[in-house]
């Protein structure tokens, strides 16, 4: 009996080097975005919030198209809490 679960485990480890067994450690990747989190001090109002994000997207399209020119083609901010929907969006 011992020896059959032996077996077994061994059959069954071995289903992952031959490919048999398909694992995926990492998982999925978006390689065409980069994601930018930004978290302001708390009682920033949203007019303030969309002032400040506007002008931080600028200058980062303006910065990567200064050393990567014709790399990014948008930028996309979604304004709001991570565990809501977003309030704004603009491109």
């Amino acid at each position: 009996m011992v020896t059959f679960f032996i077996a077994f485990f061994i059959a069954a480890v071995s289903l992952i080097p031959l490919g048999i067994l398909k694992t995926d450690f990492m998982g999925n990747t978006d390689s065409n975005n980069v994601r930018i989190n930004v978290k302001y001090a708390p009682g920033i109002t949203i007019q303030e919030n969309q002032e400040y994000t506007s002008k931080l997207s600028n200058d980062i399209l303006e910065y990567i198209n200064s050393k990567y020119p014709q790399v990014v083609k948008d930028i996309s901010v979604d304004l709001g809490s991570q565990n809501s929907s977003s309030i704004l969006s603009s491109v």
